[in-house]
C-alpha cells in the first residue's frame, strides 16, 4: 500500500489503508521476526465490521507464533488507526513469503470493501560454525606441501631439460 499524508479526502465512503512490514527480512535461524501492521481510515466515512485476516502457513514450521489469524474490529472512524505487532520464529532455513494481510469492511450502506498488504520476502539463514583448530592445521599442512613441491618440480624440470 502507498503511504498517504495530509488530511483525509472529502469522501463519505471509508478509505482504509493497510501497511505491513517486518523488523528484518534476513534473519539467522533461531531469531524472532516481528511483523507490524498499521491500518488507517483516511476518509470522512466510518468503516464498520472491519475483519482483519492474517494468513498463517503450516509449512513454515513455526517454533513460536504470537499473533492471531482473524480479528473483528467493530468500527473505525475517520482518521482513526489500528496498529498491532506479532512475532514468529521459523524453524527451518530457507526463503519464505509472509502472505498479505487482508481486511474486509463495510460502509454505512453495508457496501463491502477490501484492502490488502503486499507479500514480505523473508530469508532464514544458518551461520556456519567456526572451523576446528585441527581442520585449520590440516589446511595449513596441505598448503605447505604444495608450496614446497612446486619449486622442487620446477628444479626437476629445469635439470631434465639441461641433460637433454
Amino acid at each position: 500500500s502507498e503511504i498517504i499524508y495530509g488530511d483525509p479526502p472529502e469522501v463519505d465512503q471509508p478509505l482504509i489503508q493497510i501497511v505491513k512490514f517486518a523488523s528484518e527480512t534476513s534473519v539467522k535461524l533461531g531469531n524472532e521476526i516481528t511483523v507490524s501492521v498499521n491500518i488507517t481510515n483516511w476518509s470522512k466515512g466510518v468503516a464498520y465490521n472491519l475483519t482483519i485476516t492474517e494468513p498463517i502457513l503450516d509449512r513454515w514450521l513455526f517454533i513460536e507464533f504470537d499473533g492471531f489469524e482473524e480479528y473483528l474490529w467493530v468500527e473505525v472512524g475517520p482518521g482513526a488507526s489500528i496498529s498491532y505487532n506479532y512475532t514468529m520464529e521459523i524453524s527451518k532455513e530457507g526463503k519464505y513469503n509472509i502472505p498479505p494481510t487482508t481486511i474486509r469492511y463495510l460502509d454505512e450502506n453495508s457496501t463491502v470493501y477490501t484492502s490488502m498488504t503486499q507479500n514480505i520476502a523473508i530469508t532464514i539463514f544458518v551461520v556456519n560454525p567456526p572451523q576446528s583448530i585441527s581442520h585449520l592445521w590440516d589446511n595449513i599442512l596441505r598448503m605447505s606441501v604444495v608450496i614446497i613441491l612446486i619449486p622442487i618440480a620446477v628444479m626437476f624440470i629445469n635439470n631434465s631439460l639441461c641433460w637433454a
